[in-house]
């Protein structure tokens, strides 16, 4: 029986059409069960991650009303931002502080903006003091491993024995900077700079060092706002206080993010509020982040974030799901058909949506599947999209480079890349479906 009218392919989750697939959605649901968990949902444009999204919230939200409580979702979509939001990290958490605010229920949280950090008179950095505690903060945020806090204060020339192997994080920074201001300004100049030769362009770092530098003067005019991190991180400990159950906040659009200015403190912020060691109420916290590509080898920050999230992957849809989807559709296909139609797109849930809803047009399977119907009418936008962000992402080269010589394997990044995309199938440039084969053969100017 047919669920209804199908939503066109690129539109909103419809529960009544969703495919469900247990294989990916048990271990993210599992995930969110964990206290201060992190959830990483990874495919390319178009593979679903929504519809995931919206399923699993669904399934959260019914399970918290059985116990009870309030699930509060918050969701914010970084593809929104302009890419220069993301040269300053500061710039991104005002924003996220912004959108925040906008979407928190009076019912959970009444209208209450997040309290501006008080002004503080520019006095040298003294134990016990606002600043002092920020810092430290920071630096635990930044620095989370005793033995490589240790290290980092052997290089500024500290007595580092003083640290116990078994204190916390946050423990050994307070030790380190009470041996440090105690030892004068400029032993405190010395550990700065030394955190800023391994953290660049952290604005907390680059203000204390200012003031210990110049402690008369105030700060430099373009130095970015003091406080902004510091600032969402107790709007966020506000939101966990008062909210009963479960707080869902989800990070669309990641992937923009990475390989900017603001990705390794982007990242490290996520890492800290998700770690395990973190007391109530962090660990009602889930965080969730879809993103359509893995970190790349030079981002050890993001990658370290990944490595300790939850990932679950959106791989194209299975023989059986396919059928599945066309039985929903009520179209009467034959078992060739249903593969024919599996060999142009592949399992991509787009694609094989995009066909199947121009069935209720009246054309027959055979035209639908004619290859030149689908490359230069039906999806001429999509592999144009494709083809572009493949140019744009240097992927193209690498592509065409495979397909002339099949003997030689495509390099990490842009395999694993053009792989997670739906659109190869092995490092040689094999084609995961015969209409990308087709199109992208053409661009590169191969014969078929």
């Amino acid at each position: 029986m047919s669920p209804g009218p199908p939503p066109p392919p690129r539109g909103p989750y419809h529960p009544a059409w969703y495919i469900s697939r247990r294989s990916i959605e048990a271990p993210a649901l599992r995930a969110l069960e964990q206290p201060g968990c992190a959830l990483v949902i990874l495919g390319p444009p178009l593979s679903g991650k929504k519809w995931l999204l919206s399923h699993l919230e669904q399934i959260v939200c019914m399970e918290d009303r059985q116990r009870g409580q309030e699930t509060v979702v918050l969701d914010l979509n970084l593809s929104d931002l302009e890419r220069t939001a993301f040269d300053h990290f500061e710039s991104l958490v005002e924003w996220i502080i912004q959108r925040l605010s906008e979407q928190l229920p009076e019912s959970i949280f009444p209208e209450e903006a997040p309290e501006e950090c008080p002004a503080e008179p520019l006095e040298p950095l003294q134990p016990g003091s606002r600043r002092f505690r920020e810092l430290r903060s920071r630096l635990t945020e930044l620095v989370p491993d005793v033995d490589m806090a240790r290290l980092i204060a052997q290089d500024a020339g500290l007595p580092a024995e003083s640290i116990n192997f078994q204190d916390s994080s946050l423990l050994a920074w307070q030790r380190i900077l009470e041996i440090t201001v105690g030892q004068g300004r400029t032993a405190t100049l010395n550990l700065l700079n030394d955190l800023m030769q391994r953290y660049p362009g952290d604005s907390l770092l680059v203000n204390e060092a200012r003031l210990a530098a110049r402690p008369e003067r105030p700060l430099d005019a373009d130095v970015p706002p003091l406080n902004a991190s510091i600032r969402l991180r107790k709007f966020m400990l506000k939101i966990l206080e008062a909210s009963p159950g479960r707080v869902l906040l989800v990070f669309r659009g990641v992937n923009y993010v990475q390989e900017t200015p603001a990705s390794p403190d982007f990242f490290r912020m996520l890492r800290s509020w998700t770690d395990n060691l973190r007391p109530e109420p962090w660990l009602r916290l889930r965080l969730v982040c879809l993103t359509s590509r893995r970190s790349g080898t030079g981002e050890m920050v993001a990658s370290d974030f990944y490595n300790r999230a939850v990932v679950v992957k959106l791989e194209p849809l299975a023989s059986d799901e396919i059928l599945r989807l066309v039985e929903m559709h009520s179209v009467q296909w034959t078992p060739e058909e249903v593969l024919r139609l599996e060999a142009m797109v592949g399992g991509h849930p787009f694609l094989l949506r995009a066909v199947l809803c121009r069935t209720l047009d009246g054309i027959p399977a055979e035209e639908l599947l004619e290859l030149e119907y689908l490359e230069q009418e039906l999806f001429l936008n999509h592999l144009n999209e494709r083809s572009l962000w493949m140019e744009q992402e240097g992927l193209l080269n690498h592509l065409c480079r495979a397909i002339h010589a099949p003997l030689e394997l495509l390099p990490d990044d842009a395999y694993f890349r053009l792989f997670d995309a739906y659109i190869i199938a092995t490092r040689n440039g094999d084609f995961r479906c015969q209409l990308y084969a087709e199109a992208f053969r053409k661009r590169c100017q191969c014969p078929p």
